[in-house]
């Protein structure tokens, strides 16, 4: 079996199939490809980040925290 797993590195769901990715391509039987893509693929992209993803995320994340507080201040 193949399997071409399209997937948005900048999103938290990624992370959380990765038991079951890791039970696939554990598996003899099943070819699996990784295809980045997402909020910031094609016309979108980005210069590559030195960060990880997680490290983007938590950037992600701190700036919606940050702007919820300026919303609440006003």
């Amino acid at each position: 079996m193949h399997i071409t797993y399209l997937f948005d590195p900048l999103c938290g769901w990624f992370y959380g199939a990765g038991p079951a990715l890791e039970r696939l391509a554990a598996r003899d039987d099943v070819t699996l490809d990784l295809a980045p893509t997402g909020l910031f693929a094609d016309d979108g992209a980005r210069a590559k980040s030195v960060f990880t993803p997680s490290e983007n995320a938590l950037g992600f994340q701190q700036r919606i925290f940050r702007a919820v507080d300026r919303r609440r201040s006003t």
